[in-house]
């Protein structure tokens, strides 16, 4: 399993309204995996950008200053594309989170939401690789490890329930109050 399988599967649509509310000002969002290959993308975003970004040897963004907190400012025509690092763990891989803002924007302001936002896409990208490796393991011992698995899932995500349905692993839970 790769950055690029679990990217291009993911739902950017709550991502990116999450980005919008927190950042008014920026008019392009994106995801990429490690090479810079753009999976989930707003209409009219410089799909070229990230892979010439990640491709120049002295752009680290996993060494970015403290004030910055794991995101890298690059000057791009009259606008300011910013990346964030989003570290996923469990496969040793890394996906890249993108805003395209307008070069006089708040940096600070704008590391901060988008580091946020990288965070909370890293954890639910670490958590989908985590269940699809546990389904590939599960699925490949039958039944007994399909049901093994919903078991598994409902101590991993601290769900009242799991179960297989029609090839489908669904999960609930009560939302605190």
């Amino acid at each position: 399993m790769s950055a690029t399988h679990l990217v291009h599967d993911l739902d950017f649509t709550s991502y990116r309204e999450l980005l919008r509310s927190l950042l008014p000002r920026a008019s392009r969002f994106a995801v990429s995996d490690a090479s810079g290959a753009v999976h989930c993308a707003d209409e009219d975003f410089p799909q070229s950008a990230p892979a010439k970004v990640l491709g120049k040897a002295s752009i680290d963004l996993r060494s970015a200053s403290e004030t910055m907190r794991n995101i890298r400012r690059v000057p791009l025509h009259r606008q300011v594309l910013y990346a964030a690092a989003v570290p996923i763990e469990s496969i040793h891989d890394t996906a890249y989170l993108w805003a395209l803002m307008p070069a006089r924007s708040d940096a600070d302001r704008v590391a901060k939401s988008l580091s946020s936002v990288a965070e909370a896409l890293a954890r639910d990208l670490n958590l989908n690789a985590t269940l699809d490796a546990m389904a590939t393991r599960y699925f490949a011992e039958g039944q007994d490890g399909l049901s093994q698995l919903a078991r598994d899932c409902c101590d991993y995500m601290h769900a009242d329930i799991a179960a297989v349905v029609d090839e489908v692993l669904a999960v609930a839970a009560e939302l605190p109050q």
